[in-house]
């Protein structure tokens, strides 16, 4: 007798932090899943650029007026056993 598996899935799932600077701007960027019952949502590149000039005379309220936040895809996901529909963007 075989034992089946439950497959358990996590809420959060990180698939890739990626840092990098470009154009004197810091970009951080996080792509990962989220999954609720058969709902699921992927986020592509969702992040947050900030240049440098921020950190010349620094102060909280020029952080907010230069920082960016961006998001490169996203995709929705309803999977049951009798309906699957997806869609991204």
């Amino acid at each position: 007798m075989q034992k089946e598996e439950n497959k358990k899935h996590s809420l959060v799932k990180i698939n890739e932090i990626k840092p990098s600077i470009e154009n004197q701007k810091i970009n951080i960027a996080i792509s990962a899943d989220f999954n609720v019952g058969p709902f699921g949502l992927q986020l592509v590149g969702l992040g947050i650029q900030v240049p440098f000039t921020v950190f010349q005379n620094f102060s909280i309220e020029k952080l907010w007026k230069e920082v960016q936040f961006f998001l490169k895809g996203l995709a929705i996901i309803y999977d049951t056993p009798t309906l699957s529909i997806a869609g991204a963007f």
